[in-house]
């Protein structure tokens, strides 16, 4: 049985830390990880137990020069992590959220159904973020931290699960 988890994050801490909380966790219960953010991110995962892989990310705000360069970024990323993920052909995937995990996500999207990958979203805020948004159609379940209503598609609702902050 494959046991292996791909993490994706980045950003600030407030999306890499639990995103390295709970990789700590999946270690220590026998399961394989690799965490994939950004250089960003990278400032926050010194005390993850697993493999950190480094990708190209970038937020699309600022002006066209910015968003031209962000834009290959993101491309560059998304190259990146299909590399990382073929190789690893992870059983779960999971997101926390940012723009670093909007290539990785897609990758993830296109290979789900070849490597029967089981990908979930973690959303850590009170609203749900643009990135996670974007994949909650191809999510098995939406971990969540607080129990409120949140504004997605009723057909969504149903893969909700409060499970609060990792920690």
């Amino acid at each position: 049985m494959n046991n292996s988890f791909v993490i994706f994050t980045g950003g600030t801490g407030g999306h890499v830390l639990p995103a390295v909380s709970f990789g700590n966790y999946i270690i220590n219960n026998g399961y394989k990880c690799v965490l994939i953010t950004d250089i960003r991110g990278k400032k926050y995962v010194n005390q993850f137990n697993g493999k950190i892989k480094i990708i190209n990310a970038s937020h699309l705000s600022g002006n066209y020069y910015f968003k031209i360069l962000a834009l290959l970024k993101l491309i560059t990323g998304f190259f990146e992590s299909l590399f990382y993920i073929i190789n690893t052909k992870p059983a779960f995937a999971i997101s926390f959220g940012s723009y670093a995990s909007v290539p990785p996500c897609f990758v993830i999207k296109f290979l789900q159904k070849i490597y029967n990958i089981k990908f979930y979203i973690h959303e850590q805020n009170s609203i749900i973020g643009r990135s996670n948004l974007i994949f909650l159609s191809h999510a098995n379940k939406i971990f969540v931290n607080f129990d409120k209503k949140y504004k997605i598609k009723s057909k969504h609702k149903n893969k909700i699960h409060v499970v609060g902050i990792p920690s």
